[in-house]
């Protein structure tokens, strides 16, 4: 069955506060955006080295957004938050291959947005640390 993972998506949408989610790394911001102070934001490419904090088998990062409105208010999706109140759905960008690891590993991510888009993937040159 393994050839069949080269068909499979990069990324899944879905709301993942009903399945039983590890979460191996602290979280961590990916891109941050300033909507009032500017209005245009460049296209970014950026590595990230996430250090891991739990051991397990890491499938992928799992992203979700967080809006602060102003100083008091802000907005998250967070994927264990039990009962988000949300339409927006969250994202898994996977990897190509489980990657077994434990607390002192790292691994590096790629991450990129056109301005319309994210995509977050393995550096290739990545292995367990």
């Amino acid at each position: 069955m393994r050839p069949f993972n080269a068909l499979a998506p990069p990324r899944l949408m879905g709301h993942f506060q009903h399945h039983d989610v590890d979460v191996l790394s602290a979280p961590f911001d990916i891109f941050t955006f300033d909507f009032i102070g500017r209005d245009r934001h460049p296209t970014e490419r950026r590595t990230l080295t996430i250090p891991i904090t739990t051991t397990g088998r890491a499938l992928g990062v799992l992203q979700w957004l967080r809006i602060d409105l102003d100083a008091e208010t802000s907005f998250e999706n967070h994927p264990l938050d039990p009962n988000p109140a949300s339409g927006w759905q969250n994202i898994i960008y996977c990897f190509p291959e489980p990657i077994d690891v434990r607390p002192g590993d790292s691994l590096r991510l790629i991450a990129e947005h056109d301005r319309t888009k994210i995509l977050i993937c393995l550096d290739p040159t990545s292995t367990p640390r």
